[in-house]
């Protein structure tokens, strides 16, 4: 088995994937970064631009979306609504 052929199997995908979202905000908040750093970090350097690990994992476009609906949902929680307001 080489590498190219494990690289292409979903569980291959979903394990790195899992892995970034278990120990990127570990690894960040070591670092005294906040965790979803650490996430979007990670998530550069395995995504295409940088080391294209995963390079035709179906899921990574699904999990990106959901990475980023977080994102904002973590925006809309910090939002003060006084301020806003005023």
């Amino acid at each position: 088995m080489n590498w190219a052929a494990v690289q292409v199997g979903p569980a291959f995908g979903f394990t790195v994937v899992g892995l970034v979202i278990i120990f990127g905000p570990l690894i960040a908040e070591r670092l005294r970064l906040p965790g979803l750093l650490g996430l979007l970090l990670f998530g550069a350097v395995i995504g295409p631009n940088m080391l294209d690990l995963l390079p035709r994992f179906s899921g990574l476009q699904a999990v990106g979306s959901i990475g980023v609906l977080y994102l904002i949902f973590l925006a809309g929680l910090q939002l003060d609504l006084e301020t806003f307001v005023r």
